[in-house]
């Protein structure tokens, strides 16, 4: 109802015969219908309060009604459409703020799970989460990922650098008979030096530059990915991206200035 929507956090809104409509599918115009009932759209909405992945992700349609009035002749339209299944009956959420330390509230959660599983009414169906508990869910999840990742992210930089470290040394080896000969007809010492920093600078950092790209071109679809599972800080993503673009550039900067010296200590022997 307009009346929840402005209390979530919704824009004002000027009902009064008509509906608001959130529209991802871009499908609804001047006119929304829903079983067989045509309802003005008078306003159309460009988000919805605590959306999440309603809005981010799937195609959905949010309509806000005037009042509990047209709310229950939907209700009672789907009833006709569909049959009085319980498992498409309308949905309520109560939210409540508590006082106390966090081990209080997840204890009281647990009373008021404990207490609704028991009730004798079997008509409905509920679902009793806390803040609490889902955060402790959340880090217990995504703090193994995240070890996990960082523990992946370090082996593979290894194995890359290291892998790009004996390849460019085996290659000094069988180059420095070539660059002797160079020097021999005239190439002098710093454009040698210049020459192995510009092919080591080719062979380290390209393969990082097109990796930048590839995320770039990738990021669209891994935030939404991300919000499928609630994660819709964008801006916080690109900043981790960037970060860790930044440290691998700092480990291939590293072995990057061991191997130049190297090759052309090899090289100049």
């Amino acid at each position: 109802t307009q009346e929840d929507f402005e209390r979530i956090g919704g824009e004002q809104l000027k009902l009064s015969n008509g509906v608001a409509v959130f529209d991802s599918t871009e499908s609804v115009q001047d006119t929304f219908e829903l079983f067989g009932e045509k309802f003005p759209v008078e306003e159309k909405l460009d988000s919805i309060p605590q959306g999440g992945a309603l809005q981010d992700v799937v195609q959905a349609v949010c309509v806000v009604v005037p009042d509990e009035e047209m709310l229950q002749k939907l209700y009672e339209l789907k009833i006709q459409a569909f049959g009085d299944d319980q498992g498409t009956g309308m949905n309520y959420i109560i939210g409540l703020d508590m006082n106390g330390s966090k081990e209080e509230k997840m204890a009281c959660a647990d009373l008021v799970r404990t207490a609704v599983s028991q009730d004798a009414d079997q008509s409905y169906s509920s679902y009793v989460e806390s803040k609490q508990q889902s955060e402790a869910d959340f880090y217990e999840t995504y703090g193994g990922l995240f070890f996990l990742g960082i523990f992946l992210g370090a082996l593979f930089v290894m194995a890359t650098v290291l892998i790009i470290y004996y390849k460019q040394i085996s290659e000094g080896y069988d180059d420095a008979g070539k660059y002797e000969i160079m020097q021999k007809v005239g190439m002098s010492r710093q454009e040698v030096k210049a020459s192995i920093r510009s092919q080591v600078l080719s062979v380290f950092f390209l393969p990082l530059l097109m990796a930048g790209v590839h995320i770039a071109f990738a990021f669209p679809i891994i935030s939404r990915l991300l919000a499928l599972m609630n994660l819709t800080n964008t801006s916080l993503f690109a900043l981790c991206t960037v970060i860790t673009l930044v440290i691998f550039a700092v480990f291939y900067a590293i072995v990057y200035a061991l191997t130049a010296r190297t090759y052309y200590r090899i090289v100049k022997a």
